[in-house]
């Protein structure tokens, strides 16, 4: 016949029992247990009951608040599978409290509404700077490239740098500011924005006895006239040619009659993917221009040819790329 004392369970209103895995259950703060033969106890800070033998015990579970260097940690006790009371927020001079955690890293917050202490446990601080962030600043150099200095300036990250005065250059013309020192892509001052150290270098146009050789001539006018002209009708043409052309493919034209290519068909070629424009012109060697080495100048209106030759392009194809020179710097560069 089974010994077990048979015991009632007195609830507070809206609490309910919690089972532990072995059978043991949770009595939450002012329950009471009456077992057949006796009067009720009331456990006012929770408790366990053993379902086994029908008694009841008080078990607290030690918890510590770690304040990391916060003002000084304090410790907890509670009842087995019971909440925990939330103290008082530490201080630490020039930090934010964030909360309390159940690791040091803190990864995972403690929730004082739902978490229950099941053992002894060691809660940790979190803590935020109020220092602002310190902006990273960057040095932005100017390579003038045989012209007249110009000075480094800061930028902090993510900033735009502003434009220096242009620096000059006897019998040239300066040409704008480039991100590499062969000159291919312009430094765009209104939106490329700072996010390292960087370097530009200046592009100079070599000047020519009636001005400089940067394509930059005539009126509105004559450029009328122009559009009217044999030539504007022929360089169109080739324009349209090299739209037409399909990747890899070689456009070859005769230009003798003429001293200067469009800037609209340098353009054309340089959106073209793989295409070649070989141009037979007064000069001894052909000018061979491939899509991956059209020039991109938005100041210019024409290219002399005598310019590009100039610049290296040529049937020859002797020079290594990286021998070949700007007539106007005498370097590796537009």
């Amino acid at each position: 016949m089974d010994s077990t004392p048979a015991s009632t369970i007195i609830l507070p209103p809206g609490e309910a029992l919690k089972p532990e895995r072995d059978g043991t259950l949770i009595l939450p703060p002012g329950a009471a247990v009456r077992t057949e033969n006796g009067e009720p106890v009331t456990y006012p800070d929770g408790g366990l009951l053993n379902t086994g033998t029908g008694q009841a015990t008080v078990t607290y579970r030690r918890v510590t608040f770690n304040s990391l260097d916060g003002s000084a940690a304090t410790l907890a006790e509670v009842t087995h599978g019971n909440k925990l009371k939330k103290p008082a927020d530490p201080v630490r001079a020039g930090y934010t409290f964030g909360g309390w955690y159940k690791e040091e890293s803190c990864i995972t917050p403690w929730d004082f509404g739902t978490d229950i202490v099941t053992e002894d446990t060691t809660l940790y601080a979190r803590w935020i700077s109020d220092a602002p962030p310190s902006p990273t600043e960057y040095t932005i150099a100017f390579d003038s490239r045989g012209g007249s200095a110009v000075g480094s300036i800061t930028v902090s990250y993510g900033g735009r740098a502003i434009k220096p005065a242009d620096p000059v250059r006897a019998g040239y013309t300066f040409g704008g500011w480039y991100k590499e020192e062969s000159c291919i892509t312009p430094w765009d001052f209104d939106t490329d924005i700072v996010t390292e150290d960087t370097t530009l270098y200046a592009r100079w146009t070599k000047n020519s006895a009636s001005g400089s050789e940067d394509g930059r001539t005539g009126s509105k006018e004559e450029s009328r006239k122009e559009e009217s002209s044999g030539e504007y009708a022929f360089w169109q043409k080739v324009q349209k040619k090299i739209e037409a052309a399909e990747p890899g493919e070689t456009v070859r034209i005769d230009a003798r009659s003429y001293e200067r290519m469009y800037r609209t068909v340098m353009e054309a070629l340089r959106k073209s993917r793989q295409v070649t424009l070989v141009i037979r012109w007064k000069g001894k060697e052909e000018i061979v221009l491939s899509s991956e080495e059209a020039l991109s100048e938005p100041m210019r209106i024409h290219y002399p040819l005598s310019y590009l030759a100039e610049y290296g392009f040529s049937a020859a194809r002797t020079e290594n790329a990286s021998e070949k020179k700007n007539p106007a710097t005498g370097a590796a560069c537009a």
